[in-house]
């Protein structure tokens, strides 16, 4: 799930600018308890809003709270421990994991689909694992046959989930424009294990979490119990439901992730600290390709701050998680809350701070 929209990019864009002015003049945590209770405020003001949210500044974190219910049927409340299914922030994941095996040099970027993968269509094989990793090789989105749809309860392995899409004609020729696709993320998910010989969840364990010691995060499978993942709930007209069954692997590489907010923020410093991939890497990983994305990253610049960012959709959850480098501005939101609006979706949260440096808010 992604904030793409031409006008969500141009207030935010414009709002950037005003946004590094706080940071020349006020200081964030020299004004940690005012800034809290605005932040507080906001959230709390959400009907029904549950989730986990954390802000940090240079690695230090300035506001955390819990709000709603993890499950709500026997009355247990999120708390900082409390898992939530992040959707799409697994393809940052998986583009630091190609990376890092370009680094290596067991892959380039120019090369193909064709080269790692035999049984898939003819017309895949020559797209580029750039073109995978930054949207442009054309392929559907894996929402495009998912949604509404008796195959997102089918029990199928990477490999064999890949020949859902196979008979889906791509949308433009590869590298000709951008379309967001989640089935190309899931195949270089497919990639990395052809290179690795290893699963993709195991491949993510050792690169990644087991080293930072992100030991709340982990592929979700509701097949199997995972202690303290909360459960999604869908909020409408009528009420509040539990969310509808998805059996969540199918999503592998591209959006088949749990995690914590303090996991999260380990991974962050990870990033900031170069710890997975070379900064020249991450340089790379951060620029643009076709309309605002890199290398599983939405990127927004001005000539003074950048913020890279990425939302996530699991039915029952959404998720966000900014970063913005210059700033050591770090916000994520973890929620196992689905409505028709979302703090995930909204840019409140900078107006919010712009308010509270007395300056004019942006709609």
């Amino acid at each position: 799930m992604l904030i793409t929209s031409t006008k969500h990019l141009k207030v935010f864009s414009y709002s950037l600018i005003l946004f590094s002015w706080i940071f020349i003049g006020c200081n964030l945590e020299e004004e940690h308890d005012q800034f809290s209770t605005s932040i507080d405020n906001y959230f709390q003001g959400i009907d029904n809003f549950s989730g986990n949210v954390l802000i940090a500044k240079n690695n230090k974190i300035i506001f955390e709270k819990s709000y709603g219910y993890a499950d709500r049927e026997l009355n247990t409340k999120n708390d900082p421990s409390t898992k939530f299914n992040i959707g799409s922030i697994t393809k940052p994941f998986t583009a630091m994991a190609i990376l890092r095996l370009v680094e290596e040099k067991r892959l380039a970027l120019t090369d193909t689909v064709g080269q790692y993968l035999i049984n898939v269509p003819e017309s895949w094989k020559p797209i580029t694992i750039h073109q995978l990793l930054s949207h442009t090789s054309g392929i559907i989105h894996s929402w495009d046959i998912l949604e509404d749809s008796s195959l997102k309860n089918k029990r199928l392995t990477l490999t064999n989930s890949l020949s859902l899409y196979y008979d889906r004609p791509l949308r433009f020729e590869p590298g000709s424009s951008f379309s967001y696709s989640g089935v190309g993320y899931f195949i270089l998910a497919a990639i990395i294990e052809a290179i690795t010989g290893s699963t993709y969840d195991q491949y993510l364990n050792d690169i990644f979490l087991k080293p930072l010691g992100m030991a709340s995060t982990g592929a979700s499978n509701p097949d199997l119990a995972i202690p303290e993942l909360a459960k999604g709930y869908l909020l409408d007209s009528t009420g509040i439901h539990g969310a509808a069954k998805f059996y969540i692997p199918l999503l592998t590489g591209g959006g088949h992730l749990y995690s914590t907010t303090k996991d999260l923020l380990l991974w962050d410093q990870a990033i900031t600290n170069h710890t997975i991939i070379s900064k020249k890497m991450t340089e790379k990983m951060f620029t643009p390709v076709m309309e605002n994305y890199g290398y599983g990253w939405d990127i927004v610049t001005n000539d003074t701050l950048s913020v890279f960012f990425h939302t996530g959709f699991i039915p029952g959850y959404l998720s966000r998680f900014d970063r913005y480098p210059e700033l050591g501005l770090t916000l994520i939101i973890l929620t196992n809350y689905q409505a028709d609006w979302s703090p995930v979706d909204s840019w409140d949260i900078t107006n919010i701070i712009l308010k509270e440096a007395g300056l004019t808010e942006h709609k």
